[in-house]
């Protein structure tokens, strides 16, 4: 595969052991809680915290191991699985940031609609090793400028506000609206049954990385993160476990260096 991105086929904690200390300035991890081939089949016997038999102890100690001493985690999950989690994150010396709400404009869960309402969003909780640096201006989005504050007195603050004018940033938030996969365009989409979008990976890489630096994703799945890192400059490393979903990433990626030459 091209310099820049790199795909490990085998296990996540396996190749995490080889893997020199402080490599990697970001990780984006999706791991996979009760992933099966077929989104509808359930395994009974799979808690959603143990993601199919996962160690988390010793991933969030190989994980900490590997990460810069300003580097942040993002980690994909339901707040279920993070009440569980937190514990053995902060245990290894990881600080929780934030958190951050994707929302889907189409609902999943149809199965379970007639028990409790349909879900349209998911949780991005951020984890920092030591000081977090915070890529805000690329985070950023262009408007229209605009004057902020009044000229006034602010009665609920008993302060004076005074008139600014913003040349048009808007800030990112906690919350990013951004398509799954029945709204992904048909050239995005894989066989993957959990691939995130792009357009929401773009956003999370732009945020917590700067250019020319190393990104990990310990479980690579649709190889999605790889492709961004790409667009946006930045190193990439993916970790995948099952052969069928390696060999699509590898095509995948050919695909998007052959469209960038």
């Amino acid at each position: 595969m091209e310099s820049g991105a790199r795909l490990i086929e085998g296990e996540a904690l396996e190749a995490l052991k080889v893997m020199w200390a402080g490599s990697f300035c970001l990780f984006v991890a999706d791991p996979p809680y009760l992933l099966d081939r077929m989104p509808r089949v359930r395994r009974r016997h799979l808690r959603a915290m143990d993601g199919g038999g996962l160690d988390w102890g010793r991933l969030f100690r190989e994980l900490y191991r590997v990460m810069r001493q300003d580097s942040a985690l993002l980690l994909f999950g339901h707040l279920s699985s993070f009440l569980r989690l937190a514990p053995l994150a902060e245990s290894v010396g990881l600080g929780y940031v934030t958190d951050i709400v994707w929302v889907k404009p189409v609902p999943v869960n149809f199965l379970q609609a007639r028990k409790k309402p349909l879900s349209r969003h998911e949780l991005i909780t951020v984890w920092r090793k030591g000081k977090l640096r915070y890529n805000w201006e690329e985070a950023a989005e262009p408007g229209k400028p605009y004057a902020s504050g009044t000229s006034g007195q602010c009665d609920f603050y008993d302060v004076k506000m005074a008139r600014r004018a913003n040349p048009g940033i808007r800030f990112m938030t906690d919350v990013i609206e951004a398509p799954n996969k029945p709204c992904m365009p048909r050239e995005e989409r894989t066989p993957h049954p959990t691939q995130k979008p792009l357009a929401l990976i773009r956003k999370l890489v732009k945020a917590f990385s700067f250019p020319g630096e190393c990104v990990l994703d310990p479980f690579a799945g649709s190889g999605t993160t790889m492709v961004a890192c790409r667009e946006l400059g930045r190193e990439c490393v993916g970790i995948e476990i099952d052969p069928e979903y390696a060999e699509m990433i590898r095509r995948r990626m050919l695909e998007v260096f052959e469209a960038a030459l």
